[in-house]
């Protein structure tokens, strides 16, 4: 059983407003209360704020690796490995995120039987492979497939119950009719990798597709003559819709411009981090093909120049929207967590600072730092420990003396 802990004197961000020096009480892994309430620091385990942001645990839905481990090398202590890190960056919940790949969804699934340190992965996102050719972005052409339902079949026994997300594009051959047949089995099916005209997107939305992977990145984009995929997620208001806000994947005015269209409770910020996120820059291996992802400056390509996934962290994306998009502190905060965890189906108990829900808490510095990380109640993350698996069964009781610690504006992490 998780320890009683209080949480005192922070800046508490709740889905209705912002609390200044508010307290949070913890038991049991739950939250038991949200209030302004005045605790005395020197009562038994309550640990002080000083002040910074305690905000719900970001909550991740595409998300390939972290700090040195991946998806793709198909070993469930892979997956073990990136729960572990991706706490450091304030990440408590996530979907592990891959194109289909038997092997490493049968590791996934692996870890999430046996349970993982850390983050809790959630399920399963997968990219493809009904996707269009024309849109693969660093998709190889061998994850794409001819579409057929009896290849969706197969896709769905390996996956078994742990599939939540599913990209298709509408327009390929077969693809509405996948798309009806997900939203049948309970799948959330996101449009992405798509070069469907708005009349095609509109047809899969009608179908079923609710969500869309990272908006505006490899799909048909807004022109005069056609508003195509990103036109038309924009202004379906049931359809949610990914951002990737390292400011290297969307200009800040386009993620200003989509939050305005779609509001908060529309967009989910995600990293689509890979295995580079938390590490220098260099050349790093992905798939098991060793291709070259070349990270320089925080900024992930094939040598081609294609953009190949991020090394944002979704405390640098929440920065990037507050103090490069000018959205206000509450949106993008409801951005990283209530609405990812109604994407991913969990929202009665992971995503909001309320009494009742799971104790899955990042505590943040005006540098928009990861000081602290609880899951359930435990402490997992506490400033201070090194490496990048740094999984803490207890922290300072103060966090108030340490001061911020900087990245590259609008890129990834601090580097480790």
């Amino acid at each position: 059983m998780a320890e009683r802990i209080i949480i005192a004197n922070g800046t508490l961000v709740t889905p209705q407003e912002v609390v200044q020096d508010g307290t949070l009480v913890i038991e049991g892994g739950r939250i038991a209360e949200v209030s302004e309430r005045r605790v005395p620091r020197s009562d038994p385990g309550v640990i002080d704020a000083g002040g910074k942001l305690v905000v719900p645990g970001f909550i991740d839905l595409h998300v390939q690796g972290c700090c040195g481990h991946d998806v793709w090398e198909a070993d469930p202590s892979a997956v073990r490995a990136m729960a572990e890190s991706l706490v450091r960056f304030g990440t408590t919940a996530f979907l592990a995120t891959t194109e289909y790949n038997p092997p490493g969804i049968a590791a996934i699934r692996s870890a999430m039987a046996d349970g993982c340190p850390g983050a809790q992965p959630l399920g399963l996102h997968i990219e493809g492979p009904f996707v269009s050719p024309r849109r693969l972005g660093a998709i190889p052409e061998s994850y794409c497939w001819r579409p057929s339902l009896s290849a969706l079949e197969g896709i769905l026994q390996t996956t078994g119950p742990d599939l939540r997300l599913m990209v298709v594009a509408p327009e390929v051959e077969w693809g509405v009719e996948i798309v009806r047949e997900l939203a049948a089995a309970g799948v959330r099916v996101a449009v992405g990798h798509s070069d469907a005209t708005r009349e095609q997107a509109a047809a899969g939305i009608e179908a079923g597709i609710s969500h869309a992977t990272h908006l505006f990145n490899a799909m048909r984009g807004i022109s005069s003559a056609d508003i195509g995929v990103a036109g038309t997620v924009l202004t379906h208001d049931e359809v949610t819709a990914e951002l990737v806000a390292d400011c290297i994947h969307v200009h800040p005015a386009m993620l200003a411009l989509a939050v305005k269209l779609k509001g908060p409770h529309g967009i989910a910020l995600i990293s689509d981090a890979i295995r580079a996120t938390g590490l220098p820059d260099g050349v790093y291996r992905h798939r098991e093909n060793d291709e070259e992802l070349h990270v320089r400056d925080g900024a992930v390509r094939l040598r081609d120049g294609t953009i190949a996934g991020s090394t944002l962290t979704l405390n640098r994306a929440i920065c990037n929207m507050v103090r490069r998009a000018d959205v206000p502190l509450r949106e993008a905060v409801t951005m990283a967590t209530h609405t990812p965890a109604r994407i991913a189906g969990v929202a009665e108990s992971k995503g909001a600072l309320e009494a009742g829900m799971d104790a899955d808490i990042t505590v943040l510095d005006n540098a928009f730092e990861v000081r602290m990380t609880l899951v359930r109640g435990r402490i997992v993350h506490a400033e201070g420990a090194t490496g990048c698996s740094s999984l803490s069964e207890a922290g300072p009781r103060s966090l108030s003396k340490a001061g911020p610690r900087t990245g590259p504006k609008g890129q990834g992490p601090t580097r480790a």
